[in-house]
């Protein structure tokens, strides 16, 4: 890989780093600051070891099963009133209401771990020069999410797609 790819990788694996240090410094979660670390060893091998062919194939694919379940667990929340549940089959709930209203996490328990999962799929594909419509559907779900982690990732994957592309033309022409 090129030296550009490894140095956009350093910067979202740093942005983890943080991340995971702040929880283990405030919250003392050292299980999650394990997991943050070990998803940041996994997302640095896959983006430098894999066939980026193969990346942009399957991450595509990952991609859309993740926005098709969250828009549609969205949608029954505003038609039916409960969003849809994927884990009826093992008897969890997943966490989506609060003190004011629903929130929703496609197929995750928590919209946190969904914000998690979607900025990892889109910065692997960002890595891979893959800035489209997708990817801004992907972000917009993320802000939908109601996650106050999501709001902060959304906005920084949102300044990095609209600063790839160079010029508002370009953003108005994909949407």
């Amino acid at each position: 890989f090129d030296r550009i790819l490894k140095k956009r990788l350093l910067i979202f694996l740093l942005f983890f780093l943080i991340y995971a240090l702040i929880g283990l410094i405030v919250h003392l979660d050292v299980k999650g600051f394990v997991g943050l670390i070990l998803g940041m060893i996994f997302f640095g091998c896959v983006c430098l070891y894999f066939n980026p062919e193969d990346i942009n194939k399957y991450s595509h694919y990952i991609l859309l099963l993740m926005i098709v379940t969250f828009l549609a667990q969205f949608g029954a929340g505003i038609i039916r009133g409960t969003p849809l549940n994927y884990h009826w089959m093992i008897g969890l709930e997943p966490r989506l209401f609060y003190g004011q209203g629903m929130r929703t996490a496609g197929i995750f328990l928590e919209p946190t771990s969904y914000c998690s999962m979607m900025f990892m799929i889109i910065t692997t594909r960002f890595l891979h020069n893959s800035y489209g419509r997708l990817e801004l559907i992907g972000i917009l779900t993320i802000l939908m999410s109601l996650s106050l982690y999501g709001v902060f990732v959304s906005l920084i994957l949102l300044t990095y797609w609209i600063s790839s592309h160079r010029n508002l033309l370009t953003v108005a022409a994909i949407l």
